[in-house]
C-alpha cells in the first residue's frame, strides 16, 4: 500500500513508522506499569483488614506481603526501565510484563 506524500509524518525515516509507533508503545507500558498505582489500594486493602481486625493473621499476612513483593518486584523492574528509554537502548519485548495486572 503506498501512501500519498501528503499524508506522511514529516519526522523520521521513511518506512520506520511500525518502529516509531513500537518505541511508543513501550514507554505507554513502562509508564503504566508505575508500581505508585499499585501501592495505595495494596495500603487500603491492609487498612481495610486492620479496621475488620483480620490483618495480621497468617493468611492476611501472607497475601499482603505476597502482593507487596509483587509490587516490590514491579518497582525495581520500573526503576530498571522506566526513567525513560536512552537514546542509543531499544526497548525490548520485556517492557510489555509492566503493564499486567
Amino acid at each position: 500500500m503506498q501512501v500519498p506524500a501528503a499524508a506522511r509524518i514529516s519526522s523520521g525515516e521513511l518506512n520506520r513508522g511500525w518502529t516509531m509507533a513500537k518505541s511508543l508503545l513501550g514507554s505507554e507500558r513502562i509508564m503504566i506499569g508505575s508500581p505508585r498505582l499499585a501501592r495505595y489500594p495494596l495500603q487500603l486493602l491492609r487498612d481495610l483488614l486492620k479496621a475488620q481486625g483480620r490483618f495480621p493473621t497468617p493468611s492476611s499476612g501472607f497475601a499482603v506481603d505476597e502482593l507487596r513483593l509483587d509490587v516490590d518486584d514491579l518497582g525495581a523492574f520500573f526503576v530498571a526501565h522506566g526513567r525513560g528509554p536512552a537514546p542509543w537502548r531499544k526497548l525490548g519485548p520485556e517492557v510489555s510484563i509492566s503493564s499486567c495486572g
